[in-house]
């Protein structure tokens, strides 16, 4: 399962930058819907708080509910909560392939 290793790499880095891409497009503008406000509120720099996280991903599905006034955030934010499912997938696969190989196998 080390060739999945390269993708789960690829997958956070492309949440990483669409996260700042979020937060930089929410700045830019001052008069600002609910999900710009909460992507505002976030600092640019990637932090490991899970309160942070949290935030972020409410403010991905607040972008959203958006998705007819703000097409470019709304795109951004699904690109972010598509590549932490990819993420969350490619860590699956990581732990179950293994175990279900060795149940089928006999080992």
């Amino acid at each position: 399962m080390e060739e999945l290793v390269p993708y789960m790499v690829y997958s956070m880095a492309i949440n990483a930058l669409s996260r700042t891409c979020a937060i930089v497009i929410s700045r830019r503008k001052p008069e600002k819907t609910a999900a710009e406000e909460q992507f505002a509120a976030l600092p640019v720099l990637l932090t490991r708080e899970l309160m942070v996280m949290r935030d972020a991903f409410h403010a991905c599905l607040a972008a959203l509910k958006e998705w007819r006034s703000r097409k470019l955030l709304a795109t951004v934010a699904l690109l972010h909560v598509g590549s932490l499912a990819a993420f969350v997938l490619l860590l699956l696969a990581t732990g179950f392939v293994p175990l279900f190989s060795a149940l089928f196998n006999g080992r």
